[in-house]
C-alpha cells in the first residue's frame, strides 16, 4: 500500500485545541514521517505551547496559512480520534482538492467518530488498537 519512493509533503490533520492527550501519539507519528525523509507542511500542531502561539495569530492569517499549507501537501494524514471542527474542516477541504487522504481513530472511540468520515469513500479511514498498529499502517502509506 505503497504511496510513492519519494519525498512527500504530508499535511497532518490533528486535534489542536480538544485533543492534546493524543500529543504523545501524534508526536510519534511526526517522528515517523521525517525520519522517512518527508516533510510536514504543518509541523507545529506538534508543539507543546501552539495554542500559545496560535492564541496571538489573527483567525484569518491562521485559516490562509493552514489553507496554503494544504494545497502545498501531496497527502493528508488525520488521527481522528479526538472530535474537532477544525479537523473535520480540514479534511473536506482535502476532499473538495482532490487530495490522497488516510485517517485513523483509536477504535474504543469508535462511537464518536463521525459517520461523514467512517462513510466517506474520497478518504481511507482506519481503526487501530494500539498506537505501534497505527505507526505501523502509517509506515505502509509513507515507506
Amino acid at each position: 500500500m505503497s504511496e510513492v519512493n519519494n519525498f512527500m509533503k504530508i499535511y497532518f490533520a490533528v486535534s489542536i485545541r480538544g485533543g492534546r492527550d493524543l500529543l504523545p501519539l501524534y508526536k510519534k507519528i511526526a517522528d515517523l514521517i521525517l525520519a522517512h525523509g518527508h516533510s510536514i507542511t504543518n509541523a507545529h500542531v506538534i508543539l507543546d505551547n501552539v495554542m500559545d502561539r496560535e492564541n496571538v495569530m489573527d483567525p484569518l492569517e491562521i485559516y490562509e496559512r493552514d489553507m496554503q499549507w494544504m494545497d502545498d501537501a501531496d497527502l493528508v494524514i488525520g488521527e481522528v480520534t479526538t472530535t474537532s471542527l477544525g479537523v473535520g474542516y480540514e479534511l473536506g477541504r482535502a476532499v473538495e482538492k482532490k487530495k490522497k487522504i488516510y485517517c485513523f481513530y483509536n477504535k474504543t472511540k469508535e462511537d464518536s467518530i463521525s459517520m461523514m468520515i467512517r462513510g466517506n469513500s474520497r478518504m481511507t479511514v482506519k481503526p487501530y488498537e494500539s498506537e505501534g498498529e497505527c505507526l505501523s499502517e502509517i509506515m505502509k502509506i509513507i515507506k
